[in-house]
């Protein structure tokens, strides 16, 4: 297993192009790229993914086994402009790779890298849309609350009565942001640990 190997530059044989805005170019991979590239860099069997939804967002966490323990990067898909489904998965799971290096340097400005291009989805990723902030699968305490009274205090610090109160009352909007959807993953992991203070789980 190599994980430098994951941000390697990729092969202009598989970077993919489309018009964008007034005539520019956009590169991007598709999906299958970033599954090549996990399987060349840490093998098959160190990898996987997995989704979720969270307030009619799909949520794609990636993990990769390090040390013996699954490391989980989570990232949130937009709908492509052909087979809508199918390509918010593929973005979804693009966007978490990103966060592993994968196809990092294909940022663009322009937001349009976000759309498919028909077959097969091919999203590409994009500077102007920022990726939700990684979340490893452990690590929900580290979460800060990013409004109100509480802002800046980590999910850990809070008293158990405050972290119940964000863990039940606390829902997202209509458009969250990513900040909204990263706590949002964070309090879901807290409730699943199990006791008072980690949330409600037997």
């Amino acid at each position: 297993m190599d994980l430098s190997k994951l941000s390697d530059k990729v092969p202009a044989s598989r970077v993919e192009k489309r018009a964008g805005k007034g005539g520019t170019k956009l590169d991007y991979v598709t999906a299958r790229f970033c599954m090549d590239r996990l399987d060349q860099a840490v093998g098959p069997e160190n990898w996987r993914n997995e989704y979720k939804e969270i307030k009619g967002h799909l949520i794609c966490g990636v993990s990769v086994k390090c040390d013996g323990e699954w490391v989980t990067k989570w990232d949130v898909g937009t709908e492509s402009t052909f087979e809508a489904e199918k390509g918010n998965f593929s973005d979804a799971f693009k966007r978490a790779c990103v966060h592993w290096g994968i196809a990092r340097e294909l940022y663009h400005e322009s937001s349009e890298a976000f759309e498919g291009t028909g077959g097969e989805s091919s999203v590409g990723v994009t500077e102007s849309v920022p990726p939700v902030t990684s979340i490893e699968v452990d690590d929900w305490e580290s979460v800060q609350i990013h409004f109100g009274k509480n802002a800046g205090v980590p999910l850990g610090q809070l008293k158990s009565n405050q972290l119940e109160w964000y863990q039940t009352k606390w829902s997202l909007g209509d458009r969250p942001s990513n900040d909204d959807l990263l706590l949002r993953t964070a309090l879901d992991k807290s409730m699943k640990k199990g006791g008072t203070k980690d949330g409600f789980g037997g």
